[in-house]
């Protein structure tokens, strides 16, 4: 159990969508191979090739479609011919010595569909992918309403026990831990304080997010853009309801993690895929997806 005085839990994280920064830190050949993977495994998935694509997955690796599902991967493998495909363009590859993060913009055959996120990490067996996120671009979101504040979560509140006072996941490193206390204290800065220095020390500088509310085609915004917005906040004295965090993953490899939660935003389920990095003694947040579950098909 981890316990925290957190009052409230979600506006940072709706605003929190995409990050990324270069740290150059990946020996160029190891860089490189790491490239020729990726390629290699968009290949496969256009070409529908399980043999190449089974060879670079990780065995514990998650893949979340645009979709919201959630898949482990003998799904993905199984469900091969039924991934989405396109042609990827603004290709980023962001270094993190023991991770590597590539992210990009896939295009349909008129308009954007959705951006991504690919986590490679480096095991015994060496680079295979560990996480696959696709976020759909605004045109093609779920609809999502966040409804008023409500007194649910704010400091006092009894009834408030996920996540004030703990989350479903029992860490089992010292590392997970940290991961742990991180999102909290950034959290807890973005939607309890409104402290916009706060939640700027827990991401690294030079990182750009992908954000609804964004002005830019792309949802594309920097971090001045979301400082702005917490600091706008703080006047208003906003508060979003929390809700309780439903299931939370955690992969460490050196001095990088993955998590993987499922949060709900307004009532709406919610996969998250963050990406963090050890640096001047502590875990900060370098990459953030959030793609909601869609709701079933109606026949």
């Amino acid at each position: 159990m981890i316990a925290i005085a957190l009052n409230a839990i979600m506006l940072a994280c709706m605003f929190l969508g995409l990050f990324a920064v270069r740290v150059e830190n990946v020996a160029p050949d190891d860089l490189a191979s790491v490239t020729q993977a990726d390629r290699t495994l968009v290949e496969a998935i256009s070409t529908r090739d399980t043999t190449k694509a089974n060879a670079l997955l990780d065995e514990q690796m998650t893949w979340i479609d645009r979709q919201g599902k959630r898949r482990g991967k003998i799904e993905v493998i199984h469900d091969f011919a039924t991934l989405v495909t396109g042609q990827e363009v603004d290709v980023e590859v962001h270094n993190y010595g023991t991770v590597v993060v590539i992210t990009g913009v896939r295009q349909g055959a008129t308009k954007t569909e959705a951006v991504f996120l690919r986590v490679w990490a480096k095991g015994s067996t060496g680079w295979r992918v560990f996480a696959y996120h696709e976020t759909p671009v605004p045109s093609n979101l779920h609809s999502l309403t966040l409804e008023p504040a409500s007194a649910t979560g704010v400091e006092g509140d009894s009834k408030c026990e996920n996540p004030c006072k703990s989350i479903p996941y029992k860490p089992k490193t010292q590392d997970q831990k940290d991961i742990i206390s991180a999102w909290l204290r950034m959290e807890v800065a973005a939607i309890v304080t409104n402290d916009a220095d706060q939640w700027a020390s827990t991401v690294l500088d030079g990182i750009s997010f992908f954000d609804i509310s964004s002005p830019q085609p792309k949802r594309i915004a920097m971090k001045p853009f979301r400082m702005a917005q917490i600091n706008d906040n703080k006047k208003t004295n906003a508060v979003m309801p929390v809700e309780p965090v439903e299931s939370v993953d955690i992969w460490t490899f050196g001095d990088a993690g993955v998590m993987v939660m499922l949060q709900p935003v307004g009532g709406r389920p919610i996969y998250w895929t963050r990406v963090w990095v050890k640096r001047d003694g502590r875990f900060q947040m370098v990459a953030s997806y959030w793609t909601q579950i869609a709701p079933p098909t109606v026949p």
